[in-house]
């Protein structure tokens, strides 16, 4: 927040600017009586006074559930924010990428994992040369308190969607957006909705609404979703799976509800590449296969 509310006994109580505090005449009166600048919120302030002042909520204290800075209203902001994100703000280069690394983590074969760890063992040297250079150079930062609205303005940065595997999930993931992955063990098909479940001792079940299927160009997508789960019932191998989305749940079980027709990718069954694929691209990898399905 960019101004706080003075409120000293037997005074007035009037706003101020955090670049007026620091040369106030009364500095050290003023930060030990500084609120939140928001009507009727009490909130208690502290001033932290460094190259780039700014005010966080005193320790302890909370804002009321009305005032802007409140930790429900901050974190619901963040929330929707995500969801847009998720929701087609980031680029299918972009998404498949961040995809990708998870597919490669959870599902490369033992030697790629070598191979990788030979990579950053012959990088260390040049990455250690990369921070010594960096050392002497100005490094400006921005600061950005839990308090701050800012942090929910269109064009901040959004915390990143972390990779995590179905056996991995727990509570701190409840209501962020995750790349979840998984090998397939059921799906679901209905003439209004498909769900699938991943192999876990989670209960879990991807969703794929309405808006999933409207999310593409293809012609019956829900037709690609069915060869994929004929391959499935018939070969029986193991289909790893990846979903970009917000994780929610209900009761005992973990509910992933899929956005976007891009995210939701998997690994081609039986083969060495780690590049996700949609339902269309795997879907038309397997019929060129002749399967009778």
């Amino acid at each position: 927040m960019n101004e706080a509310k003075v409120k000293i006994k037997n005074q007035d109580s009037y706003i101020i600017k955090i670049d007026e505090v620091k040369n106030h005449k009364n500095f050290h009166s003023i930060i030990d009586n500084i609120y939140c600048p928001t009507a009727e919120c009490n909130c208690k302030l502290t001033y932290v006074n460094r190259e780039r002042p700014y005010l966080r909520t005193f320790r302890m204290h909370e804002h009321i559930p009305e005032c802007m800075y409140s930790k429900e209203r901050i974190e619901e902001e963040k929330r929707k924010r995500a969801e847009r994100v998720i929701s087609g703000s980031l680029s299918e280069e972009s998404l498949r990428r961040k995809q990708n690394y998870g597919f490669k983590k959870y599902f490369s074969s033992p030697q790629s994992s070598k191979n990788n760890i030979k990579k950053k063992d012959t990088t260390q040297k040049t990455n250690k040369l990369k921070k010594d250079t960096s050392k002497s150079q100005t490094i400006t930062t921005n600061i950005v308190t839990f308090d701050d609205p800012e942090v929910v303005k269109e064009g901040t940065k959004v915390a990143p969607t972390p990779s995590i595997h179905i056996n991995e999930v727990d509570e701190k993931y409840i209501n962020k957006p995750i790349n979840l992955y998984g090998v397939l063990e059921s799906m679901d098909i209905t003439e209004n909705l498909i769900t699938l479940t991943l192999k876990s001792s989670n209960n879990n079940k991807i969703i794929l609404p309405e808006a999933y299927f409207s999310s593409t160009s293809l012609n019956n997508p829900k037709r690609f979703l069915e060869i994929i789960y004929h391959y499935f019932k018939d070969k029986n191998e193991d289909i790893p799976v990846c979903v970009t989305s917000i994780l929610k749940k209900r009761g005992s079980i973990y509910l992933i509800s899929v956005p976007l027709f891009s995210n939701l990718t998997f690994l081609e069954p039986g083969s060495s590449n780690t590049s996700p694929k949609d339902a269309g691209q795997l879907g038309a990898i397997l019929s060129r296969k002749k399967l009778d399905i």
